[in-house]
Parts: structure tokens; C-alpha cells; sequence
């Protein structure tokens, strides 16, 4: 049929389907709202946490975080050591303030409903974990495995980056069909091993070719020299020497389909599996079906969400009124930004929420 793989079972296609389905139809793009509670002394920062630029410090911190532990080396002297410890208090405490602000931005409960703000948030407990056993009993060296958790923080280059979330999603989406890619190719490993510990076990080592880690004397070697072979790791030299311990024919045909098999066939299915999937994910892809139920989709969730988010409108069951002052900076913020960012609307009136704005401009004055 038009559009199944044969890389694929029914089950498999269906488990592709379905996550085509979730990866396209995720819901809106979750927005901050400015605090109700203490509004006037919290605003200073929400508008600093809801700033492209803020991101992007964050992320140019992680990257010289990275660097820092990096420059850690074995036998480093004492004075070195006292340095490097001073980063990583300085990176651990920079990375708390930043979690201080966003908290008291935004408010806990939407701070940590946000998946990259929990596994943030993970981070800077178990870096002043570290910090606090380093202090009390002295360097440990297994704890300092924990720092290397902060590397995890460059997937914002994922959700930020459009086209290596659109690469995760197609390498995700390729799963199925390279796990049976996997399996024939195990197969592969399988048999030809058994061939060559049964056709080549007992030939002699002669220390360059066949050797002691480099042999089919039992399946495992041979697994491991086939292994080697297949990256192209000289398997021709393996492949003479077997010839010149007289299987002149048998080697070749051996090596020869093994290498045809791994190396030129199945190894590039992998990758015409990958470009399948990326070619079917692309805008022309001629599924009209699919996408329109992923728009029809969409857009209740819009609703659900909406809904949800109106109950912002109200303050201990009193619904929030405008006054002419407020009415009049939502004009003069709806002319000069527009109707694209109702974040930047929402900080220039500054009493409402980027949902009120909204409303308010679509319900009633516009």
C-alpha cells in the first residue's frame, strides 16, 4: 500500500504513525504570565527571565561550564585545583540564580511544570550536593561525575533549533525499521561467525593478521575479528593470510559477500531508511489525511488550553476589571509591537496578563 515501508510490520507502522501524530500535533508554546501575587515587586524579573536574550546567556554559561570542566587534567597542582573548585561554585551559583529568577518570575507552579526547568532545577540540587560533600569530606572522586549531567542542558539547543528537533524527531520516528535493520544484521554476524570459526579455527597465528585478539578459534573472537572487518579495519590483510594458509577460494567468497553485505548493503539501508522517513515528514508529503487531523487536533487543544488559561481573568472570584488608563496602553502597545507577541503587550501595560491583553483587544476593542 501507498505509504507503508517494507522495513516495517503493521505494528510497527502503526507505532510510527502514532508518533507522527503526537511529535506534529504537540500543543501551543507554553507562555509565562506575568504574576498576580506582589506584581509590582516580582515584574522586574519576569520580564528579565521572558527575554530572548536571558536564553541565550543561560546557554553561553552552560557552554563555558562545559569548557571549565574540560580544563580539569590528572596530577594538576594544588593551586589549579582551588581554581577549578572556584568555578564550579561560581557556575553552581549562577546556575541557582538563575533558577531563583525564573521561580520568582513566573511563580513555581508554571516554573515547574516545564520539562527543561525541572531537569534545570535537577542540575543545581545535585551540583550544591557536590559542592557541599567537596566541602565537608574532601573530593570525591565519584561525585564529580555529577558535573557532567550539566552537558545536558545543551539539548535547549534541540527545542530551540527547529531543524535538529525536526532530526531527532525522523532519527526517533526511524527506530522501528533500524531495529529490524539491527536484527538482519546480527543475523549476519551470526552466521558468518559460526562459518568462520568452523572453516578457519585451527589456522596458526603468524602475530600480525591472525593473532591472539584477532582469530575464529571460538565464536566469540570470530564475532570480534568480523566486527573489526566490517568498519574496514584491514580485513584484506586477514583475508590474504587466510589464502596463504591455502583456503585460496574460500577466503575470498568469505570476506567478500561478508564485506558486500555489512559494509554496502545493509549499512546503507540505514541510511535510505532515515532519508524515507525525513522525505515523509517534509511539507510536501501528500498525507491530507493525516494533516488535517493533526490541524483539527491542534486546534481543540488550543481551546482546552484557552480554557484553562481564562481562569487567569478572575481574582478570588472577582472578575479583573480595566480601567481607561489600562485600555489606553494595550492600544498604544497593540500599534506599536502588534498582534504577534502578546508577552511584550502584556510588560508594556504591565497590570495584565498576555491571555487578558488578548482577550481584551479580540473581544472588545478591536
Amino acid at each position: 500500500d501507498k505509504g507503508q515501508s517494507v522495513f516495517l510490520s503493521n505494528e510497527q507502522q502503526e507505532w510510527v504513525l502514532v508518533h507522527e501524530f503526537i511529535m506534529a500535533s504537540t500543543p501551543p508554546h507554553y507562555d509565562y504570565f506575568p504574576p498576580e501575587k506582589w506584581r509590582k515587586y516580582r515584574l522586574w524579573a519576569f520580564r528579565i527571565v521572558t527575554d530572548p536574550r536571558f536564553e541565550l546567556g543561560v546557554f553561553f554559561a552552560v557552554c563555558l561550564n562545559i569548557v571549565s570542566m574540560s580544563m580539569e587534567y590528572y596530577g594538576q597542582d594544588a593551586a589549579w585545583e582551588a581554581f577549578m573548585h572556584g568555578l564550579n561554585i561560581f557556575f553552581a551559583t549562577l546556575f541557582l540564580a538563575e533558577a531563583f529568577l525564573k521561580i520568582w518570575g513566573v511563580g513555581w507552579g508554571a516554573y515547574i511544570t516545564v520539562r527543561l526547568n525541572q531537569f534545570d532545577f535537577v542540575i543545581v540540587i545535585t551540583a550544591f550536593v557536590e559542592v557541599a560533600f567537596t566541602e565537608a569530606f574532601g573530593k570525591f572522586p565519584n561525585l564529580t561525575v555529577i558535573r557532567l549531567m550539566r552537558i545536558g542542558r545543551l539539548g535547549r539547543l534541540i527545542t530551540g533549533g527547529k531543524s535538529l528537533s525536526s532530526m531527532l524527531n525522523v532519527l526517533v520516528l526511524s527506530l522501528p525499521a533500524l531495529a529490524n535493520i539491527g536484527a538482519c544484521l546480527m543475523l549476519v554476524f551470526f552466521v558468518y561467525g559460526v562459518l568462520g570459526m568452523s572453516a578457519f579455527g585451527l589456522v596458526e597465528r603468524d602475530g600480525e593478521w591472525i593473532t591472539d585478539r584477532n582469530n575464529f578459534e571460538n565464536f566469540g573472537w570470530a564475532i570480534l575479528t568480523l566486527w573489526r572487518c566490517s568498519t574496514g579495519a584491514s580485513w584484506n590483510g586477514v583475508m590474504h593470510r587466510l589464502q596463504e594458509a591455502g583456503f585460496l577460494f574460500a577466503a575470498p567468497l568469505y570476506f567478500g559477500s561478508f564485506i558486500m553485505l555489512t559494509s554496502m548493503i545493509l549499512v546503507n539501508m540505514v541510511i535510505g531508511i532515515i532519508m524515507d522517513h525525513f522525505s515523509q515528514m517534509s511539507p510536501s508529503s501528500d498525507q491530507p489525511t493525516l494533516h488535517q487531523m493533526i490541524h483539527d487536533f491542534r486546534s481543540a487543544w488550543t481551546a482546552v488550553v484557552a480554557e484553562a488559561n481564562a481562569e487567569q481573568e478572575y481574582d478570588g472570584g472577582q472578575k479583573n476589571r480595566w480601567s481607561d488608563v489600562e485600555e489606553e496602553a494595550l492600544w498604544e502597545a497593540v500599534e506599536q509591537i502588534g498582534e504577534s507577541s502578546w508577552q511584550e503587550v502584556a510588560a508594556r501595560v504591565g497590570s495584565k496578563s498576555a491571555f487578558q491583553c488578548h482577550r481584551r483587544w479580540f473581544k472588545v476593542l478591536k
